[in-house]
């Protein structure tokens, strides 16, 4: 931490994308189970390895990420791209980066509104070199709002998300 307007992390950490990012505790998500609107779509608790800058000046939160893209092998139309977090082998492959901004607005300390972007390509992240000459760019946007008071917590997000070459 080289201050509150700057931190620097070089390591294992969770990917800016999504209220999951920030708010994955139990105490931060209301049942048993984390919120399927995001867990359908983008890994659940979604962290990997790479290079992140940080910080908050005033009220506003930033965070630029650099970090190994997804691994398309998991990729369905049934889960879009989360089942793509490569933790189901021994090796992680980087070949593939993505990169990763995340922009928050305190209004109050308890209203918090902000979006965030991923971008990367994951077609040679693959255990197998099967789709040599094609890429498969993944594009995941949202919008986010977060309201906390008392007892009553209400939140939002509007996900969009592109897949390049999906069909292959």
């Amino acid at each position: 931490k080289l201050s509150d307007a700057l931190n620097i992390c070089l390591g294992r950490f969770y990917v800016a994308v999504g209220l999951l990012s920030d708010f994955h505790k139990p105490t931060d998500f209301f049942g048993t189970r984390r919120s399927e609107a995001e867990t359908s779509m983008i890994p659940a608790v979604w962290h990997e390895t790479g290079l992140e800058l940080s910080g908050k000046v005033r009220k506003w939160n930033y965070r630029f990420q650099f970090v190994n893209g997804l691994d398309a092998t998991g990729f369905s139309s049934q889960h879009w791209v989360a089942k793509g977090h490569q933790k189901r082998f021994e090796e992680i492959k980087a070949t593939n980066m993505a990169i990763v901004g995340r922009l928050d607005y305190f209004v109050t300390p308890k209203i918090l509104g902000g979006v965030s972007v991923y971008r990367g390509d994951s077609s040679k992240n693959r255990p197998k070199p099967d789709l040599k000459g094609y890429q498969a760019h993944v594009l995941i946007a949202d919008a986010h709002f977060r309201f906390v008071a008392d007892r009553w917590c209400i939140q939002s997000m509007y996900m969009h998300g592109n897949l390049q070459n999906s069909n292959l």
